[in-house]
């Protein structure tokens, strides 16, 4: 299946047809107004992960949103990521599911519900690069995040797949540098 979003839609193509499903109810309830869906992120059982975005701001809100593929919609309020137009989804190798900002770093919500954030006000945060627009978050077959911004060097995490800031390892890896590789 291939799936889309639009201003107030979600759309799946099965090979034959498109099928359309409103997000309006969804936005009126939560008053997501001027919302968009910015990313989309499948995960294993068929359920989609929508991140969402104002358009018009950055808001606080349920910009994370599970559902079922069929008709159960769920809101989530990432935990501590103000104004948190969600750039970027991806699913890390133990299941939790990270979110990439345009105003306040990136996060993490573990598969029982727990959230873990890099912005300036949480321990670990001082390590990422850009907190900014983060434009680029990509999660790898090792469970390596990668996580860039529009200007600044590409952030490498190595977080052990737990709840422990300190011992997450970080490369920063500038421009020209030859991105992370690690080969010689």
């Amino acid at each position: 299946k291939l799936w889309a979003g639009s201003e107030d839609s979600l759309y799946v193509y099965d090979g034959i047809g498109w099928q359309g499903f409103s997000l309006m109810p969804f936005f009126n309830k939560y008053q997501l107004y001027n919302n968009e869906i910015r990313a989309i992120h499948k995960v294993p059982g068929g359920a989609l992960y929508l991140g969402l975005g104002d358009w018009v701001s950055s808001r606080r809100g349920c910009n994370l949103v599970a559902f079922d593929g069929i008709d159960t919609w769920e809101g989530i309020v990432p935990n501590a990521l103000a104004m948190n137009k969600i750039y970027r989804l991806a699913l890390d190798k133990d299941g939790s599911i990270w979110v990439s900002t345009a105003n306040f770093g990136v996060g993490k919500m573990t598969t029982s519900g727990i959230w873990m954030n890099y912005n300036h006000t949480t321990p670990g945060g001082d390590n990422l690069s850009t907190r900014f627009i983060n434009n680029g978050l990509l999660v790898d077959r090792d469970g390596t995040k990668w996580i860039s911004g529009i200007n600044g060097p590409i952030d490498e995490l190595h977080d052990s797949f737990d709840l422990d800031y300190d011992n997450d390892v970080w490369l920063h890896h500038d421009k020209g540098s030859g991105g992370g590789d690690h080969m010689a």
